[in-house]
């Protein structure tokens, strides 16, 4: 049972935290779209004004009338003035007229003066010196010229002996080793009646080498001179 009671009483408080919290939400909602609203409003009232003051300033607007200057006259001279001018005219001094100078009555005579007679001097002509011709120079022709790329080489290499080897037959006694080379040499061991050698084995003795000539081995093969021509 308690357990139930404390069950109803947490629904119950969920409940009202989410009533609470929907409640929040609907008024903040509610404020926004009346701020929105009023931002709209101050916006479409400034722009009627500024539209009808823009109307009223085209009507009550007149082209301006730009003043015309008006000529100015040059002062008139008063009587002091003139009477000042008489006065400075008549006290100013008479001209002195130049005199004329008499003119000649006779023309003056003129004399020629006789121009003196030059002496005709004979300049020499020149005669025109011939300008030598060049003489043209022999341009040398092209030498050819060979460029060594590989230089020769001469074959190298080492004579090796050819041959064999062989052996000869020998004769070894049976009784006391003894070797000989012949058969004769055996027969006449085997025949001494002293001794107790009697029989004897013919065998191979030592090989030795038999020279049947040389052959020529090469160790680096010739090549030839490998270049090419320049003309220069």
């Amino acid at each position: 049972m308690k357990r139930l009671k404390k069950n109803k009483i947490v629904g119950i408080a969920l409940g009202i935290a989410v009533l609470i919290i929907l409640i929040m939400l609907g008024v903040s909602a509610c404020s926004s779209h009346a701020d929105s609203n009023l931002k709209k409003g101050a916006e479409s009232s400034a722009v009627c004004e500024v539209e009808s003051s823009k109307a009223d300033g085209s009507k009550g607007e007149k082209p301006a009338v730009k003043p015309t200057a008006k000529p100015t006259n040059a002062p008139e001279k008063d009587d002091g003035d003139k009477a000042a001018s008489s006065k400075s005219d008549s006290g100013a001094k008479p001209a002195v007229k130049p005199t004329a100078t008499p003119k000649p009555t006779s023309k003056p005579v003129v004399t020629p003066t006789s121009k003196p007679t030059a002496e005709s001097t004979s300049t020499p002509t020149a005669v025109p010196t011939a300008m030598p011709t060049p003489v043209p120079t022999a341009t040398p022709e092209p030498e050819k010229v060979w460029i060594v790329d590989v230089p020769a080489q001469e074959e190298q290499g080492h004579w090796e002996e050819v041959g064999h080897y062989e052996s000869d037959w020998v004769y070894s006694c049976n009784q006391c080793g003894t070797i000989f080379t012949s058969k004769d040499e055996i027969l006449e061991h085997l025949s001494d009646w002293d001794s107790e050698c009697a029989s004897y084995t013919k065998i191979s003795g030592e090989q030795y080498w038999v020279k049947d000539g040389e052959n020529w081995i090469v160790d680096v093969p010739a090549q030839e001179e490998k270049g090419h021509w320049v003309y220069r």
